[in-house]
């Protein structure tokens, strides 16, 4: 039985992409919003948008310089998520 649409959907895009690929084709959020890492940034395009099932309404990418340095993650978050909430 298929999961109803949620709003939005934030994901971080790393490691094993499958999980991430499940969890939208699962949720099939309205709006998405992927946090990934400047190195992967290309994996998106490449490797998610075209293996989802519902496309959503508008999606979008957060990007983060160094993926394991928490601080920084947390600071480009915090920027980043507020103008897309203003959307």
């Amino acid at each position: 039985m298929p999961q109803s649409s949620v709003k939005a959907l934030l994901v971080s895009a790393g490691g094993d992409l499958a999980p991430t690929i499940f969890a939208i084709n699962r949720l099939r959020p309205e709006a998405l919003c992927f946090f990934v890492a400047e190195a992967r940034q290309g994996e998106i395009d490449r490797e998610i948008i075209p293996k989802i099932e519902q496309p959503p309404r508008q999606w979008d990418q957060i990007v983060t310089p160094d993926p394991e340095d928490l601080s920084q993650c947390c600071r480009v978050l915090l920027c980043e998520v507020s103008g897309l909430v203003s959307r």
